[in-house]
């Protein structure tokens, strides 16, 4: 934003350069004009350096949140495992973790359609199966 300013300096020397006589009007109102530029420019770039200096600390605090995205989600992944439901077709998340006490079949109960289904666990052997 410095060309601002460097334009309104260039302004003010050529005014300068002009000797205007300060008792007429039009002489007034143009170093008056030169002199609200000058200020417009001052304040414009001033306001451009907060603004630059809120993106740098916009830019930290969004850095701090992806590390405790990272810290509070980290611990909290699930993986999951896609079911369909026999009854009505529906895709059913299942964590993966569901069948960890070991068991081969699970009862599930869409929540759609409200029906019971067994969920075989794919990690166990045939062997291991309950035979009736």
């Amino acid at each position: 934003m410095s060309y601002l300013m460097e334009r309104v300096s260039y302004l003010k020397g050529l005014t300068d350069g002009l000797e205007f006589d300060n008792s007429t009007k039009e002489a007034k109102v143009l170093l008056e004009m030169v002199s609200i530029l000058s200020d417009f420019a001052e304040a414009i770039e001033d306001l451009d350096d907060e603004v630059g200096e809120l993106d740098e600390y916009l830019d930290a605090v969004d850095e701090d949140l992806d590390d405790l995205e990272d810290f509070v989600y980290e611990e909290e992944e699930f993986e999951f495992d896609e079911v369909e439901c026999p009854y009505c077709g529906e895709i059913l998340n299942i964590d993966s973790d569901f069948f960890e006490d070991g068991e081969c079949e699970k009862e599930l109960v869409c929540p759609k359609c409200n029906e019971v289904f067994i969920l075989d666990n794919d990690e166990c052997d045939e062997s291991e199966e309950i035979i009736e």
